[in-house]
């Protein structure tokens, strides 16, 4: 999954596409779960912000999932 991918996500959450938005971050969550390991400490940094997302999905809050998406998983991401 690319920087764009993860951005075309947080677009389709803030236009209200929750079904294609929802399958996207489905997918970079599988690829994050998968990756994760492997990156060691260094992906500690990351964790805040995953934290975020899956919060703000869990309340329903598009715009803050879209925002920590484009805001701080993609830069960290190197976008």
């Amino acid at each position: 999954m690319t920087v764009a991918d993860i951005l075309q996500i947080a677009a389709a959450f803030r236009l209200g596409a929750t079904g294609e938005a929802n399958d996207g971050l489905r997918a970079l969550i599988d690829e994050l779960t998968r990756l994760l390991p492997t990156w060691g400490a260094s992906a500690q940094p990351l964790m805040p912000a995953l934290g975020r997302i899956l919060e703000a999905q869990e309340r329903g809050d598009y715009s803050a999932l879209a925002d920590a998406l484009e805001y701080e998983l993609a830069p960290f991401l190197g976008g």
